[in-house]
């Protein structure tokens, strides 16, 4: 997978979609990715994220650059209790004014919380978007106070994630990419690895009539 994902970040490198910097940062962190295929982690820090290129933005009327930090842990024996492979799963997205740096956005995908002993999840859908939360560092002055509500969503890592900012904030250089076949590649690792349980979980509760929500409620859905 650590070749996927710094296949991928070339592309965009090469592209200018990225800052340089910031990808060196990244590739830094893969060569920490040990036994790729089955058990891996990875992490990017919010003081060293994969930053992206300046935008400017119509509807603000100021230039923006969205950066991007995470902390994953996969281990794809979880398979086993049909549930997405990940231990850990925190995958940040923020938006920035490039005048100030300051966040106007702030997102970021989850698995659900243990905590307690015994363990017990956060309320919550077992893997969840939620927006807001707080800033990283401790700066409590561009904190986004309200926690809830985590919204049911597929899990995200750093590919997919990066495919929907190219998409949205730079889409000329979207469609140019989205039919080459390494792009498509790259893309289709990640989906196998973040949707797969996923997506055979939601067919599982369509076709039994019950709730989704419910039965991806972490509590209900969690190992």
């Amino acid at each position: 997978m650590s070749g996927a994902v710094k296949g991928y970040l070339q592309i965009l490198q090469r592209e200018e979609i990225i800052e340089n910097a910031s990808f060196s940062y990244v590739e830094q962190a893969l060569r920490f990715v040990t036994g790729a295929t089955k058990s891996w982690s990875l992490k990017v820090s919010p003081s060293s994220p994969l930053k992206f290129r300046t935008v400017f933005d119509p509807h603000l009327g100021y230039s923006v650059f969205p950066v991007v930090y995470l902390d994953v842990e996969v281990d794809e024996a979880l398979h086993i209790h049909k549930v997405p492979p990940f231990k850990k799963l925190v995958v940040t997205l923020e938006v920035k004014r490039f005048s100030d740096s300051g966040i106007i956005y702030r997102t970021h995908f989850d698995l659900a919380n243990k905590s307690g002993n015994p363990a017990i999840y956060q309320e919550g859908p077992l893997y969840h978007v939620q927006f807001g939360g707080h800033s990283p560092g401790g700066v409590r002055a561009s904190d986004f106070k309200l926690k809830i509500p985590r919204w049911t969503h597929p899990p995200m890592d750093l590919i997919l994630v990066c495919e929907t900012i190219v998409a949205n904030f730079y889409p000329e250089k979207w469609r140019k990419l989205k039919g080459q076949r390494s792009w498509i590649e790259y893309i289709n690792q990640s989906q196998q690895l973040c949707y797969t349980s996923y997506f055979e979980k939601t067919n599982t509760v369509l076709s039994g009539g019950r709730s989704l929500l419910n039965e991806m409620w972490a509590v209900e859905w969690g190992v």
